[in-house]
């Protein structure tokens, strides 16, 4: 027996609408959702890649109010692949320095 994958993720996006339904409309819902649900019209570029994966990572961390809320000081300190690759450790200082930030220190 194959794992229900499609059945997970329908009851996944049912529940994410309803919760939502309760801040935005759902119809809004849906198409924010369906953004990420199929690649095969969009041309999957580096800076598309980046996006999704820097809005992935932040969504599945933290709770997604703080992370909306949030969002453009996030999106300002990690605009792109290249900018990010070239950090050095007194630019994540500022970036934990930024009161605008997420700022969750990671264990060793």
């Amino acid at each position: 027996m194959t794992f229900p994958y499609r059945t997970v993720f329908q009851q996944v996006e049912e529940s994410l609408i309803q919760y939502g339904s309760q801040h935005l409309p759902q119809d809004q819902i849906r198409v924010a959702l369906d953004f990420y649900k199929t690649f095969a019209e969009r041309e999957l570029t580096d800076a598309l890649s980046f996006a999704l994966l820097r809005d992935v990572v932040f969504y599945s961390g933290f709770r997604a109010a703080t992370v909306t809320a949030r969002m453009n000081t996030i999106k300002c300190w990690f605009p792109d692949w290249r900018t990010v690759a070239d950090y050095s450790d007194a630019d994540v200082a500022k970036i934990m320095s930024d009161s605008g930030m997420i700022r969750e220190q990671a264990e060793d």
